[in-house]
């Protein structure tokens, strides 16, 4: 299990905020009780985490709780009105003295009072969180310090629109990330993890995004064949100069009482015709999806 206190943990983070931070890797269930009725849409997105003071009261009091717990809260101590306040939410640094400060246990209630956003990894700010216990919100607090880093969201779409968080995972913790990303030093490899990892940004709500998604950081092999007809090519064959991958589709149907994404790859020869195409399936009836095929060859149906 990757050491993400040893990872991703600021020169001068608080005790409380390095501990959370190995908490990212924990698998959580919740209920959601105490807030708006729970829908049957599901989240599984990939992201960060961002958080923004509600009002001036709340940065007045986090302000105030730094300088009791010993946190350098000098940039902001000129933040007096609404504007400076939306400009001070707009800023790049802000999580970094959020996540310092939050982290503290003392300052744990000004967190509650926060609020939470998701973003896509193009940026945008998709989803408004909530959480229904304080494990999950530090949490919350630890993702901020993850920085650049992407983070995945589980979770389900509550009837007022915002999202009850069940788990946030880093990335880098992930299947894929592991074996192709953090402890390879193939360098093409790595260029084609992060090609086809383009396909991630989407809001990771309808059931094709989720299953993508999850094969995206949990399905090794896809990676792993796709190398081998990319670069792995056999000099005296039919396709000397290897095969590129053209497109992905998407294809979500019932088995029986199981709903089923078949996530197929689709490879043409470098220089001809020559086409492959592969898939893998995930299961995403229910919240947390989960691969039923790693990798098999597709015969197209006409």
């Amino acid at each position: 299990m990757t050491d993400l206190k040893q990872l991703h943990e600021p020169a001068h983070a608080p005790v409380a905020a390095q501990r959370v931070l190995s908490t990212l890797h924990e698998s959580k269930s919740t209920q959601a009780s105490g807030f708006a009725a729970e829908t049957h849409e599901y989240i599984y997105v990939v992201g960060r985490i961002d958080a923004h003071f509600p009002n001036l009261s709340i940065e007045k009091e986090f302000y105030q709780a730094c300088l009791l717990t010993g946190v350098d809260v000098s940039s902001i101590k000129e933040v007096d009105d609404d504007v400076a306040l939306a400009r001070l939410n707009r800023d790049s640094s802000l999580n970094t003295l959020l996540y310092q400060g939050l982290g503290h246990k003392a300052n744990e209630y000004v967190a509650r009072d926060m609020n939470w956003m998701f973003c896509n990894v193009d940026g945008n700010e998709i989803y408004n969180l909530i959480t229904d216990s304080d494990e999950s919100l530090m949490q919350f607090v630890a993702a901020l310090g993850l920085k650049d880093q992407h983070v995945i969201l589980q979770g389900q779409v509550m009837l007022d629109g915002r999202v009850l968080v069940s788990n946030l995972i880093p990335a880098e913790s992930t299947p894929v990330d592991k074996s192709h990303i953090v402890h390879n030093e193939n360098q093409q490899m790595k260029e084609l993890v992060e090609e086809i990892r383009s396909l991630n940004a989407n809001d990771g709500v309808r059931n094709e995004e989720r299953a993508l998604n999850y094969v995206l950081y949990n399905n090794k092999k896809v990676f792993k064949e796709s190398y081998d007809l990319c670069y792995k090519a056999t000099p005296s064959g039919p396709n000397p100069n290897g095969y590129q991958l053209v497109n992905v589709e998407v294809v979500t149907s019932w088995s029986g009482d199981r709903l089923v994404s078949k996530v197929i790859f689709n490879y043409q020869g470098i220089n001809t015709s020559a086409k492959q195409s592969w898939y893998t399936t995930v299961d995403v009836t229910g919240e947390y999806p989960f691969i039923l095929t790693k990798w098999k060859r597709f015969l197209p149906q006409y």
